[in-house]
């Protein structure tokens, strides 16, 4: 990724998940350069399960999986992969000069509105306008198509998991800013959910995102009010132990530990 130019707000390999259906999918980690160093594991072995494999490519691929089942738990894993990103971003500061931004999964406190989620975008991304915010803030059905000006902007935004009336969703946010399209895809699942078009919400609220973040920002993005964990992946990732990973977003173990 260059430290400067224009970045399209566009997800190169994603995971369609269908809406209507509790089916949960990882996300793949996104076309994003990785800065590369030894990190020292930090996250138990009872807390995460971590599965190794071959592409066809030839590549490794890690996939990681929290094992959460408690409150205890969730609280504890928030603060071992805050730890971990400490340490992964310290080690790597001299190599991500040139490669600020690393990939993320950010899972919400709770479901945001798109409007809210707009307003969390344009905290990070002063190349959003407030006239393109207020625009989609009237709507409240989509985000609008924009482009995120690297070293400007700290926050890219490539997929959205979401709730809907009748279950769960993910979708690119290049899709997310084509009202048409999701218009069009929310009359399609009504019909099919057999619910009446005009009550059934596709976006109910975001319950994680999925994109980059930069370097400088990621403890920012932590801490913000609506965000319940930032995480930049596991240690292999960056210390060329395997070439691929994806790993989950823990709104699911949010939801059923945490009072809202």
């Amino acid at each position: 990724m260059k430290s400067s130019g224009r970045l399209c707000l566009v997800l190169i390999i994603f995971i369609l998940s269908s809406c209507g259906t509790g089916a949960r999918q990882p996300f793949e980690d996104p076309n994003i350069d990785k800065p590369s160093t030894g990190v020292s594991p930090v996250i138990p072995p009872e807390l995460e399960v971590k599965n190794t494999d071959k592409t066809p490519n030839d590549e490794t691929w890690e996939r990681v999986k929290p094992d959460i089942r408690s409150k205890e738990d969730l609280l504890t894993y928030r603060d071992l992969k805050n730890a971990e990103a400490k340490y992964i971003l310290e080690t790597t500061a001299e190599q991500s000069n040139d490669k600020p931004y690393y990939p993320v999964v950010i899972t919400m406190n709770k479901p945001l509105t798109l409007p809210q989620l707009l307003s969390l975008i344009g905290r990070y991304n002063p190349s959003l306008s407030k006239s393109v915010q207020a625009k989609a803030i009237t709507t409240m059905k989509y985000l609008p198509k924009v482009e995120t000006v690297a070293g400007e902007d700290k926050l890219i935004v490539n997929v959205v998991k979401f709730e809907s009336s009748n279950g769960r969703g993910q979708l690119t946010a290049e899709t997310l800013s084509k009202p048409d399209e999701l218009e069009a895809l929310r009359s399609q699942i009504a019909q099919r959910e057999e619910n009446d078009s005009a009550d059934f919400e596709l976006i109910k609220g975001v319950t994680s995102i999925m994109g980059g973040v930069h370097r400088d920002f990621f403890f920012t993005v932590q801490e913000d009010p609506d965000v319940f964990l930032a995480d930049i992946g596991p240690k292999e990732l960056y210390t060329g132990e395997v070439d691929r990973a994806s790993w989950n977003d823990v709104y699911d173990e949010v939801s059923r530990y945490l009072d809202k």
